[in-house]
């Protein structure tokens, strides 16, 4: 059992290590593309993660000591805050083209869709109850429980809007970089949700870390392509289409929230 902990152990370190290069990598290629403004919390959310998981790891050298596990519990709530202002960017950057097009319904469903995700997690009890947890533990399982099923509501909505934005020449490297970012919480869920219940931590996190270092290094890949700068003016078809996307949105919003 030594054993085994200790390979997962270092196979969960030597992923950590390197999920910060890839994300400076990512940061890199964007600069070097000249278009840092064009994700901006995704620039700010890869550079705050980056320097994050590097902290963490300095500090506490492993996930099992006690300030790795509190500073990682007070660190978490400004990456959830980031995970949201990931989809509304997505949002935003994908339907910018749009005149008229009010951005007050996909925000709306946003925050509808993560009230009513919280409002669930919070008030359902814990899968996994031990006599012997401490405090620290049972943090990490209430978070575990919120972060997998917000991931998975993030994943959805991400999910849903790239796939109802209207097929755009220039707005394929932002509909790439979606479901990328849908990937991302889905994987994150996923392993949230298998720690939760009880799969073994270190693989889990090792893991659900080499599914991230694949979607960085997919990320790099679309970033390198090239792709018109410069959105094209829809078709009044296209745009009347959007309006009344909108408006489905805004609706389902207002149901959500009631």
């Amino acid at each position: 059992m030594d054993l085994e902990h200790g390979i997962g152990a270092a196979l969960e370190q030597i992923a950590s290590l390197a999920t910060p290069l890839l994300q400076l990598s990512i940061v890199a290629v964007l600069w070097r593309r000249r278009s840092l403004s064009l994700l901006p919390f995704f620039v700010v959310y890869l550079l705050t993660d980056a320097a994050r998981s590097t902290s963490l790891w300095v500090l506490g050298g492993s996930t099992f000591t006690d300030i790795y596990r509190a500073a990682w519990i007070y660190s978490e709530p400004l990456m959830l805050a980031f995970n949201v202002l990931l989809v509304l960017e997505v949002i935003r950057v994908l339907y910018k083209a749009y005149p008229g097009i009010h951005s007050f319904a996909k925000i709306a469903i946003s925050l509808a869709i993560i009230v009513a995700i919280l409002v669930t997690v919070f008030s359902a009890p814990l899968d996994i109850r031990r006599p012997t947890m401490t405090a620290s533990d049972r943090t990490l399982l209430h978070f575990f429980q919120a972060e997998r099923v917000l991931d998975l509501g993030l994943c959805l909505i991400t999910a849903v809007i790239v796939g109802l934005f209207p097929s755009a020449p220039y707005g394929k490297r932002v509909r790439q970089h979606g479901i990328l970012l849908s990937a991302l919480f889905a994987f994150a869920s996923a392993g949230f949700f298998a720690i939760n219940y009880g799969f073994d931590s270190e693989i889990t996190g090792f893991l659900t870390l080499m599914a991230q270092l694949v979607l960085y290094l997919l990320w790099i890949r679309i970033f390198l392509a090239p792709e018109p700068l410069t959105p094209a003016i829809p078709p009044p078809e296209e745009i009347a289409r959007v309006k009344e996307l909108n408006d489905d949105l805004l609706f389902l919003a207002r149901w959500l929230s009631k």
